[in-house]
């Protein structure tokens, strides 16, 4: 089952087949940094960047959460034309988004917050990294999408991608500790936390088994089930394609929280070269 969305800039409405349902509430609630744009029109006025947001699948309340995301991204850097696809939810759903071959073309950015961890075909796999190398878009992986098509063959072309491994997180759910690697201290993505620990209010630690070579870790969280720092912060490059990561954000009100928000902020600024 899909729902499709595509918004206006400088604001976010929700056209769903069918149903409407919003919670535009929690945005208020959300303070963010200055606005940034990719470019400006003759006027001086900012033009819209042409984003991507995929969500579905398991687990998560992602009727709320594609609307945290693209509100809060729209309120801090600048005006965003929103394309939300969002998917039923099962772990082994196809996106039919991504079966045309030009799927990507058109968008500066893609944000991937899904849930398929039941998709197993390769082609399909590496279908979706391959769109992002060969264009050169870049990408914002959230949470769960760490998970997605892990029990494919093409698994780790994904993983690659991704800049990490994981497979499962602790059992518990509980806040974290988010602490700035050496790294992360300097870097642009945490330029909010200056240079110190956030607490979240709740939080779901993935284990990660594996940072692969194109990725920097930026931030950690300890782990009681395995006694050592868990990356939760990256950025990676592909070939030249930036993705910025996190693990973060199976609760909605850490996604609220506007350190989170403003790590997304930066995160996206980062991506698009914006920083």
């Amino acid at each position: 089952m899909l729902f499709a969305v595509s918004t206006r800039p400088r604001f976010v409405s929700f056209a769903l087949i069918g149903w409407l349902c919003l919670a535009a509430a929690h945005a208020a609630e959300v303070e963010l940094s200055p606005p940034v744009s990719k470019t400006e029109a003759a006027s001086g006025e900012p033009t819209a960047v042409k984003a991507l947001l995929i969500c579905g699948g398991c687990c998560h309340d992602y009727q709320n959460q594609k609307e945290i995301i693209s509100e809060g991204l729209s309120k801090s850097v600048g005006p965003i034309d929103w394309t939300i696809i969002q998917y039923a939810g099962e772990r082994e759903v196809h996106a039919d988004v991504y079966q045309s071959k030009d799927w990507i073309k058109g968008f500066d950015l893609v944000v991937h917050n899904e849930c398929f961890g039941g998709v197993t075909d390769p082609d399909f796999v590496k279908g979706i990294v391959a769109a992002h190398v060969e264009n050169q878009i870049p990408a914002m992986v959230i949470h769960c999408s760490m998970h997605s098509y892990r029990n494919s063959s093409a698994a780790d072309t994904w993983r690659n991608f991704l800049g990490v491994t994981s497979v499962r997180h602790e059992k518990s759910k509980q806040s974290m500790l988010v602490e700035p690697t050496a790294a992360g201290k300097s870097h642009p993505v945490l330029a909010s936390l200056g240079g110190e620990n956030w607490e979240t209010v709740n939080g779901e630690l993935y284990i990660i088994n594996q940072v692969w070579p194109g990725a920097t870790v930026l931030a950690t969280a300890f782990s009681n089930e395995t006694n050592k720092a868990e990356p939760v912060i990256w950025t990676n490059q592909v070939e030249g394609t930036r993705v910025f990561g996190t693990t973060i954000g199976h609760h909605n009100e850490t996604m609220l929280d506007p350190k989170y928000q403003s790590i997304l902020a930066d995160g996206w600024k980062w991506a698009m070269k914006q920083e």
